[in-house]
């Protein structure tokens, strides 16, 4: 069994091998930094199990895992591959130009966002989504399908027929099969559109949380 100063150290191998910094775990995990702060210092000898708890699921991993000793079957991979820009228009650039495995950057898993469910992330570009900003991150569920009920009222990357991929807020259309778009920039809403596959917004990370 570990002792204090033998957890306290794995914690910080954790924390170096994660690439996590005290600020950004903490704000993350909800707690505060000065709590993650002392207890790396030796300042407190223990943390609360719960503190634990809401550090592990920040990371993504299990209580144990922070301590190396979690030996069971490898913990999923938390990072989400960042596969196109949205810009002017709520359009979408280059989305899904490379492979699965592939993008142009990796991103940490939204926090509070849990289950195994594949998702998928675009960076905002300039001022398309007030209030976000340049260089946050928005999540979407990774689907190839249209769930045409589930998709009402929702922020979603769709996937039109003709190919073009835009971000928008999905309304039923004025013909049947048809869907209206709306944007948050001021554009006009685009009307009667028919849509291949969309997918469901799950979070929006500010550009530094998304980049633990």
């Amino acid at each position: 069994m570990m002792n204090a100063d033998e957890k306290r150290d794995a914690l910080k191998r954790f924390m170096t091998g994660r690439g996590l910094t005290v600020s950004g775990w903490a704000k993350s995990a909800g707690i505060p930094e000065s709590t993650l702060r002392m207890y790396l210092k030796g300042a407190s000898r223990n943390m609360r199990s719960d503190t634990e708890r809401k550090l592990a699921d920040a990371a993504g991993c299990s209580v144990d895992a922070l301590y190396g000793l979690d030996y069971g079957a490898p913990l999923a991979r938390h990072q989400v591959w960042v596969k196109g820009y949205l810009g002017a228009g709520n359009v979408i650039q280059l989305f899904e130009a490379m492979g699965e495995s592939e993008g142009f950057y990796e991103v940490s898993r939204p926090p509070g966002v849990y289950g195994d469910d594949k998702l998928v992330a675009i960076e905002i570009r300039g001022g398309s989504m007030p209030y976000w900003r340049d260089g946050d991150v928005v999540y979407c569920q990774q689907l190839n399908h249209l769930d045409a009920q589930a998709i009402l009222g929702e922020a979603c990357m769709v996937e039109l027929e003709d190919g073009g991929m835009l971000f928008k807020e999905v309304q039923q259309g004025y013909e049947p099969g048809t869907f209206n778009l709306l944007s948050w920039d001021g554009s006009p809403m685009r009307m009667n559109n028919r849509i291949r596959r969309a997918m469901p917004m799950v979070a929006v990370v500010r550009k530094a949380q998304a980049r633990l």
